[in-house]
């Protein structure tokens, strides 16, 4: 899942590029990094769309029970374990799970591929920036803690069921301001 930070033209081309270049070198079993750095090299080298851009790229690895994931720059998933909802991120899950990774766009920028477990995994949800920075009336952002308080009340064995709370609460949120960004939201739920 990922995102492009700008709008129009450039934007557009940006993502079309990303597109093209992650379907055209996207091997399941080569390395993660490889492949955003080459993304990178590609965003960066045509000037009419220089833009950034961020990015979550993960494989489930289904008969390994792993989830291998590099990130850059996109909001960390969130994974549904027994204690509940917590961020999936390089240090594993929980509030440290935060991720300073490069944007897509970055000179330079290096990324590195991490992996969980799905034994206790019970669901992942990713989402793009546009669902927390959803605005309410009163200028506050829907933010990480609106996207926890509408999946407490969700049911957790219905990636559907997730996906419309946040999205609901998200809409109910802004009320009756115009949509300002993308409201994109996946969500995955497993069976043991």
């Amino acid at each position: 899942m990922g995102h492009v930070d700008s709008i129009g033209l450039p934007a557009a081309l940006a993502l079309y590029s990303l597109r093209l270049t992650l379907r055209s070198g996207m091997d399941p079993n080569g390395s993660l990094p490889d492949i955003l750095s080459r993304v990178n090299q590609q965003l960066l080298a045509h000037p009419l769309h220089r833009t950034s851009a961020g990015l979550f790229l993960g494989l489930l690895g289904r008969q390994k029970g792993v989830i291998r994931f590099v990130n850059a720059g996109h909001p960390q998933p969130l994974v549904l374990l027994p204690s509940g909802w917590t961020a999936l991120g390089p240090a594993g899950t929980g509030p440290e799970a935060n991720d300073d990774s490069p944007l897509l766009g970055t000179e330079g920028a290096i990324f590195h591929e991490h992996r969980i477990g799905m034994q206790n995994l019970a669901a992942l949800l990713l989402y793009t920036p546009g669902i927390t920075h959803t605005r309410s009336p009163h200028a506050d952002d829907f933010g990480t803690i609106g996207l926890l308080r509408a999946l407490k009340g969700a049911r957790t064995d219905s990636a559907q069921a997730m996906v419309r709370a946040v999205t609901d609460a998200a809409e109910a949120h802004r009320r009756s301001l115009a949509r300002m960004h993308d409201l994109t939201v996946l969500a995955l739920t497993t069976k043991h």
